[in-house]
């Protein structure tokens, strides 16, 4: 992931939206991926904003919004970037 600039703990934070179909909490997250619980909220943040990461805050009863993966935004994200970057 180095090589395309991507921060080892967003990847990994993105690999665990992938693993979990119904979404985590920014707590979930942090303890799976090793991180404390306002550095997992900031990359979730800047996921979100830039729409890889869905926020579900309706559902109140796991202790905040759950975040999702929107595969088919980050799917679509890599293949812009494959694209760019062989020329095509």
């Amino acid at each position: 992931m180095e090589v395309l600039s991507v921060a080892p703990i967003r990847a990994e934070i993105l690999r665990n939206l992938a693993w979990s179909g119904r979404g985590s909490t920014a707590a979930e997250i942090a303890e799976r991926v090793g991180a404390d619980y306002k550095t997992a909220w900031a990359h979730l943040k800047a996921l979100g904003s830039r729409g890889v990461v869905a926020i579900d805050r309706s559902d109140g009863s796991r202790g905040g919004p759950v975040y999702r993966l929107r595969r088919e935004v980050l799917e679509g994200q890599a293949a812009e970037v494959l694209r760019y970057m062989l020329g095509s």
